[in-house]
């Protein structure tokens, strides 16, 4: 069997203690793309921040989920939210070494 992950639900404090940025935002852009080795599709959000919570990013920043769809291939990851263009949200952002968020 292939391996699984299992999330785990995390308090308020928990998500807030353990991201780098926490941001309340609006969604300004939508696309997916292949991830480095063609295995996995990516959903990058384009960001625009009304308010940061903790942390900094800029006028703007892209966060890159897994999942979505892309040459008539789909791909979902049950914990993963997805937006939508114009949708409001508070993020709380991690960004690793790459600098990808």
């Amino acid at each position: 069997m292939p391996p699984s992950s299992v999330m785990l639900p995390m308090f308020m404090d928990d998500l807030a203690g353990s991201s780098q940025t926490v941001v309340l935002g609006t969604i300004t852009g939508k696309r997916t793309e292949w991830g480095p080795d063609r295995r996995m599709i990516f959903t990058v959000y384009s960001v625009a921040p009304q308010q940061y919570l903790k942390g900094s990013l800029g006028n703007s920043f892209e966060l890159r989920e897994p999942g979505g769809e892309l040459d008539g291939e789909g791909f979902y990851v049950a914990s993963v939210p997805q937006y939508q263009v114009g949708q409001e949200a508070v993020l709380f952002v991690w960004t690793d070494r790459a600098g990808q968020h």
